[in-house]
């Protein structure tokens, strides 16, 4: 559920286990995450910004990967936040 935000974080885990999971229970986890993992959230925003500015971003098999393929996933993360 990568780039998912708290309203698809809260259906599908509804959905998956039959018991209802709210939308701010969804951005706890996701804000809970973020803080365990703060220095992934500095390299998202850091690779979104490259992004932003060269319109590409280099892969970790070093494949360079074009804008238009990742704008999506920049859009979700903004979402997120």
């Amino acid at each position: 559920m990568y780039g998912a935000g708290a309203n698809k974080i809260s259906q599908q885990v509804t959905q998956d286990s039959g018991k209802h999971f709210s939308v701010n229970n969804a951005q706890e986890v996701i804000d809970d995450y973020f803080r365990q993992f703060f220095k992934l959230r500095a390299w998202i925003d850091k690779s979104s910004k490259f992004i932003r500015d060269n319109g590409f971003i280099y892969g970790a098999t070093g494949r360079k990967e074009d804008y238009l393929m990742l704008i999506l996933i920049t859009e979700e993360y903004k979402v997120m936040k």
